[in-house]
Order: C-alpha cells, then structure tokens, then sequence
C-alpha cells in the first residue's frame, strides 16, 4: 500500500505529519488557483503503482473498519463512490 498526499499549499502540518509518516508528498500549486481538488487527484494519480485508488480530503475520518470495507466492496463490485457523513464539531 502506498500513500500520496497532494499539499495544495495548504498552511497547517498535512505534508510535514504525512512525510513523518513515510507518504510519498507532492505539490499542486495549480490546486488552490482555480479550486479545483479534481487537479490533486489528477496530479497524484499517474505516480501511483496500485490498483485500487481511494481519494480523501485531508479532513476525512473513517470508522475503524472502514478502509477494509471500502477495499472489499471495491474487489466484488469495482468502482465505488462514496457519499460521507458529515459530522459537525462547532458552530461557525
């Protein structure tokens, strides 16, 4: 298994905790300028040696199971979109 991580000149820790962690990292200035996270996706795709491809913002979570059911149900059905729950921790 292998983790890209596309910083999209994001000002918080993401690329300094995901090097730490052993993820390969790459840049996208292109991302933030037009506000497109489609352009992460696509500059992190054509590196990746897998063949299963699960793309997640920064500030997703997953139930502990869930990067096993993700995977088993993409082996027995192909591809798979997935709508999260959206939790809200304060008030804005």
């Amino acid at each position: 298994m292998e983790i890209i991580v596309i910083d999209d000149q994001s000002e918080d820790t993401t690329a300094e905790v995901a090097r730490r962690e052993g993820c390969i990292v790459m840049t996208s200035r292109d991302c933030q300028k037009v506000g497109l996270k489609t352009l992460g996706m696509l500059a992190g795709s054509p590196d990746a040696t897998g063949d299963i491809f699960l793309f997640l913002d920064a500030d997703t979570f997953l139930e502990p199971e869930g990067l096993s059911k993700i995977v088993s149900t993409i082996s027995k059905r192909g591809l798979l979109s997935i709508q999260p729950f959206h939790k809200m921790k304060k008030k804005i």
